[in-house]
């Protein structure tokens, strides 16, 4: 939505975790921009399906290797239901803004773990949906913890604030109450500009004190 608003040019645009490449497809779509679309997917068989579809693929492990772009590369990157499944948040963000050009937006879409349904499961002692065992979801979000790490150090800004849907309301319902309260929703979603302050998220390992080991 954010990069649908913001893409009325010619812009370079970035999907880490592409997928099939919907929702660069779905930009496309919506906007009067003209995009050169890029995705990194690791999974082959997406990948294959990104690429006839017109997007540019690179197969890299966000987690572990250096994103393969110049520095200042993209002016608007989209990592939308991918964070809440890797643990190298510092790497990836740092890589991120890298390839960012100053002034360039990053759009973050997670699961919501203090969503409405997911404090009701909590209050009643059960596991909540946004971080199941066993699942695939690693880490979970709230609106608060995710802007205070996209922010630190001044490194990003925070130009808007969204959610999407609204368990277990009906899509019209849901989709209002999501925008008027994204702090119960069960994505949220951050739109993050890059400033021009020097250093990267990296920076922050060895600020804390963290008692796990961390990709730098």
């Amino acid at each position: 939505m954010y990069a649908q608003n913001d893409l009325d040019q010619t812009y370079r645009v970035l999907d880490i975790g592409c997928s099939r490449g919907h929702d660069l497809l779905n930009i496309k779509k919506n906007t009067r921009a003209t995009l050169e679309m890029h995705g990194i997917e690791i999974t082959e068989s997406y990948a294959k399906s990104a690429r006839e579809e017109g997007i540019e693929v690179k197969q890299i492990d966000i987690e572990r290797e250096v994103f393969d772009y110049a520095d200042n590369f993209f002016d608007v990157i989209i990592a939308n239901q991918v964070l809440e499944h890797t643990k190298e948040l510092f790497w990836i963000y740092s890589e991120a803004r890298r390839v960012l050009k100053p002034g360039g937006i990053f759009i973050v879409g997670v699961p919501n773990l203090a969503s409405w349904h997911n404090r009701l499961l909590l209050l009643i002692g059960k596991q909540p949906a946004a971080i199941v065992l066993p699942g695939t979801h690693v880490r979970g979000f709230t609106i608060d913890g995710l802007k205070k790490f996209s922010e630190a150090n001044g490194l990003f800004a925070v130009k808007e604030i969204d959610g999407s849907n609204f368990y277990p309301l009906p899509w019209s319902a849901a989709k209002r109450l999501s925008h008027l309260i994204p702090s119960l929703s069960v994505c949220i979603f951050l739109c993050l500009e890059k400033t021009d302050v020097q250093g990267s998220h990296i920076d922050l390992i060895a600020d804390g004190a963290f008692e796990t080991n961390y990709v730098k």
